[in-house]
């Protein structure tokens, strides 16, 4: 008789402060930064590549955070009327402080 077996999968959300503690752990591990282990393939080669793939896959999801961090400030900021030429209107207020 054929056994039913489920396969959970579970999603890790990450912070952008956390992904950078990840990156630093990488670069205090090998004594590089991160920057020169982009740039000199030396210093990439020295690197496992387990390790090399999770760096690069943290540096990227780094930018893709810091992308969404950057566009959502923008459009916040592009919702907010000038403080000069609002009225002096409490839900107005209540929205700033908010």
């Amino acid at each position: 008789m054929p056994v039913a077996t489920q396969t959970f999968l579970q999603e890790n959300y990450v912070t952008l402060e956390e992904v950078e503690n990840y990156i630093f752990r990488f670069e205090k591990r090998y004594g590089v930064s991160t920057s020169d282990y982009l740039k000199d393939q030396t210093v990439r080669s020295r690197i496992p590549e387990d390790d090399a793939f999770k760096w690069e896959a943290y540096i990227d999801h780094r930018r893709e955070l810091q992308r969404i961090s950057d566009e959502t400030r923008r459009e916040y900021l592009s919702g907010l009327r000038d403080s000069k030429s609002r009225d002096n209107d409490p839900a107005a207020d209540l929205l700033l402080a908010a």
